[in-house]
């Protein structure tokens, strides 16, 4: 189960970032074998802040967060202490 992090998103919506070929080229391998992604919702916080204050974009921050909200290859998962101690 190949679990995204916020770093890799916002690699993925910034084609200025490091590592954007990088993950694009790894999310489009999974994809095209029929993967799907999974991530703790609080990426979307995470995404937000690292878009919105690292790059001074609040409206980009809000396109990406949004985007990611209606994914269909991301299935975002609660994160509960339980989880996290998994």
């Amino acid at each position: 189960m190949p679990v995204i992090d916020a770093s890799v998103y916002v690699a993925l919506a910034n084609p200025h970032e490091v590592d954007h070929v990088r993950s694009r080229s790894w999310l489009s391998e999974l994809l095209n074998s029929g993967g799907s992604l999974y991530a703790p919702v609080i990426i979307l916080g995470e995404v937000a802040a690292a878009i919105s204050r690292g790059q001074g974009d609040q409206e980009g921050a809000q396109k990406a967060v949004n985007t990611l909200k209606r994914a269909h290859t991301v299935r975002l998962h609660a994160v509960s202490l339980a989880l996290a101690d998994r």
